[in-house]
């Protein structure tokens, strides 16, 4: 959703105050992020790029700059996070030995790219339970 209708509804006063993901990691918080609820993109790769980089879908307007989160700290909000938050952290969550995982495979490395390129990139493959569920066909790595 582009920023100029939250600043429309909202005003821009308020509009200051919305998603402070990054106050409240500061403040100790867990902040869970997620692409389940119509508030958000379904695409994950644009809901990682929002969150590092606080632009709109536009992808020009910035939403409160100092509240970018790092590519780690998105990561950790979609993964670990959402675990915590249903109290299973210690079954999901995070890739240990012991832990049930499903996982993505991505054919860049979102430590090693710029944050405008998030937006990019693709999945290559799901795993969920130990099978590949999602292939992405015809793709080169």
């Amino acid at each position: 959703m582009e920023r100029k209708v939250y600043i429309e509804k909202l005003g821009a006063k308020r509009f200051k105050n919305t998603y402070l993901n990054k106050a409240f990691l500061d403040a100790g918080a867990v902040v869970a992020l997620g692409s389940d609820f119509p508030v958000v993109h379904v695409l994950l790769m644009k809901e990682i790029f929002h969150a590092v980089t606080r632009k709109d879908s536009t992808m020009v307007h910035c939403w409160n700059e100092n509240e970018k989160l790092t590519t780690a700290e998105t990561l950790k909000a979609y993964t670990y996070a959402p675990a915590f938050g249903c109290f299973r952290e210690d079954e999901v969550g995070t890739l240990e030995e012991g832990k049930l995982a499903d996982i993505i495979v991505l054919n860049e490395n979102l430590f090693e790219i710029e944050p405008e390129s998030i937006v990019n990139t693709k999945v290559v493959f799901t795993m969920c339970d130990g099978n590949i569920v999602y292939e992405l066909k015809d793709i080169t790595v």
